[in-house]
């Protein structure tokens, strides 16, 4: 199972690449009122895209490529702008969620020195790098220190599930993030993590082993469901990011063609798709271990 998991990243990777060279044509294709006006010659951000795709939708989920500068940096984007339109945000990350009480006292601290040790103390920093305990997820952590220091209504669950069974690993973490929505009504629950757990949908087409046809492992995005889960593909026309695969960790390169100057956001159809939107950013840079190995 873990080996067909492996290659289902691998191939979910290869999907990500394809989609970042749709045609730029296809951005913009829908809205919401309560965007900002802008200038023609204001180049788009990728947050702002973002922003428009997830429209009034409660619960979003960004299925990232582990390991990179970019993604971390989106969702502290994001974060930012619900704090300044005075919504209350939860920030869900992929980190064990038996972790939560460190960074709970690390949110509640002033970010000196000895607070930034104990949050890194945790087996998650600790771990065998695998890009989601990278500078740039840190950084994330302490900019939503700093937003709630500031007055703003921000959190950080964490949900992951070290359970090595991948259907139950993730209806766990469905859990766990249903779990912090319920105990927080009104809450805008926004979700960092990889992007096979982020899938809203099936994975067009079919997948065999050895001539037997696989059923997919459901995914977070499928178990939150009841959420009306928006899923958004964060994907890049060149660069690399951090993962490991078949026992090896470490950069790989992003299976994109061509390049691109400014960020473009596709609408996917559910038949074609297995995530609702998919983002493409010009370049991911790789974000090295916050804990220098």
């Amino acid at each position: 199972m873990r080996q067909f998991w492996l290659a289902m990243v691998a191939a979910v990777a290869l999907t990500s690449a394809v989609a970042a060279n749709r045609p730029r044509a296809e951005a913009h294709a829908y809205g919401t009122s309560r965007m900002s006006p802008r200038s023609a010659a204001t180049p788009v951000t990728a947050a702002e895209l973002v922003l428009e795709a997830i429209g009034d939708r409660r619960v979003a989920l960004l299925g990232e490529l582990h390991g990179t500068q970019e993604a971390p940096a989106l969702a502290g984007q994001l974060v930012a702008r619900y704090a300044a339109g005075r919504r209350p945000v939860l920030l869900g990350l992929e980190i064990d969620r038996g972790e939560q009480a460190g960074v709970d006292r690390f949110l509640a601290s002033d970010g000196d020195a000895g607070a930034r040790r104990a949050l890194l103390a945790g087996a998650h920093w600790l771990a065998p790098f695998d890009g989601r305990d990278s500078e740039a997820m840190f950084e994330l952590i302490d900019h939503v220190r700093q937003l709630h220091a500031s007055g703003a209504d921000v959190r950080i669950v964490y949900f992951d599930d070290r359970d090595p069974d991948m259907d139950r690993r993730n209806r766990r973490m469905a859990d766990s993030l249903r779990a912090a929505a319920r105990e927080h009504p009104g809450t805008m629950l926004l979700v960092l993590t990889g992007n096979v757990h982020a899938m809203t949908h099936r994975l067009p087409g079919e997948l065999y082993s050895d001539g037997k046809r696989i059923e997919p492992p459901m995914t977070v995005g499928r178990y939150l469901d009841d959420f009306r889960a928006i899923s958004i593909d964060v994907s890049a026309a060149s660069g690399e990011y951090s993962a490991c695969m078949a026992g090896t960790c470490g950069p790989r390169p992003v299976m994109g063609r061509g390049s691109q100057a400014e960020p473009s956001l596709v609408k996917e159809a559910p038949s074609g798709s297995a995530w609702d939107f998919t983002l493409t950013l010009p370049r991911f840079h790789v974000s090295p271990p916050a804990v220098a190995p």
